[in-house]
C-alpha cells in the first residue's frame, strides 16, 4: 500500500507544495495529515473522507457530525469498547453492525466486535476529526481545543484563515507557557 501522501498526489487533489505545507503544519501541531490539509484550507472535508475511503478500500461514511448511538446500539457495542477500538456504532440490521472508523479495522478488533455483537461488522470511513468528535460525545474521550475550533468552523461551512490559525496557536502557547506570554506581547510592540 502506498503512503496516503503519495496517494493524494496520484489523485491530483493536492500539489507537492500543498503536501509539504501540510506536513510542516502536522509536525508543529500533530494530528492526521488529512486534518492538516483541511485546516490549511487545501482540501475540503468530503474530499478528505473520499480519499481516505479509496486509499483504504472502505465505503464512505456519513457526512458531518455523527449521530449519537441509540440505546440499542449501546447494548451491542458498549461505549468503552468502541472508544478502545476507535469505532462508533452507526446502525444495526438483522445480520450486520455498521461502525464508523477512520482506518481499516484490524482483524483482531473486527473479530472482537463480531464476537461481542454476534453480528457481522462493517466499517465505513469517516474523517479522523469526525471520529474524534463522536468519541468525545459518545465515550467521554478528551478532545483538543484545536479539534473543537476546527469542528466549529467546519460545522458552519467556513474555512479557517491564517489569522485564525495564528490566534489559536498563540492562545495554545500562552496556556502552555504562561510565564513567557507577557514577554511575547512586549516583543510584538515597537
Amino acid at each position: 500500500m502506498t503512503a496516503f501522501s503519495s496517494f493524494i498526489l496520484s489523485q491530483g487533489v493536492a500539489t507537492l507544495a500543498d503536501l509539504e505545507a501540510s506536513i510542516r503544519h502536522q509536525i508543529l501541531h500533530g494530528g492526521h495529515l488529512g486534518t492538516s490539509l483541511v485546516e490549511l484550507g487545501l482540501m475540503d472535508e468530503p474530499t478528505l473522507k473520499r480519499l481516505l475511503a479509496e486509499h483504504h478500500g472502505m465505503p464512505v461514511g456519513p457526512h458531518g457530525s455523527l449521530l449519537e448511538p441509540t440505546p440499542e446500539l449501546d447494548e451491542v457495542l458498549p461505549r468503552d469498547l468502541g472508544a478502545r477500538l476507535g469505532v462508533v456504532a452507526l446502525k444495526r440490521t438483522k445480520r450486520t453492525l455498521h461502525v464508523a472508523s477512520c482506518r481499516p479495522l484490524h482483524a483482531d478488533s473486527k473479530r472482537l466486535l463480531e464476537d461481542r455483537a454476534r453480528l457481522e461488522v462493517r466499517a465505513v470511513m469517516v474523517s479522523p476529526l469526525r471520529l474524534e468528535e463522536a468519541l468525545a460525545r459518545y465515550a467521554d474521550q478528551p478532545i483538543s481545543e484545536r479539534a473543537l475550533w476546527l469542528l466549529e468552523l467546519l460545522n458552519t461551512g467556513r474555512v479557517p484563515t491564517q489569522v485564525e490559525r495564528d490566534e489559536l496557536a498563540i492562545r495554545r502557547a500562552e496556556r502552555i507557557f504562561p510565564v513567557a506570554a507577557p514577554y511575547r506581547r512586549m516583543s510584538e510592540r515597537p
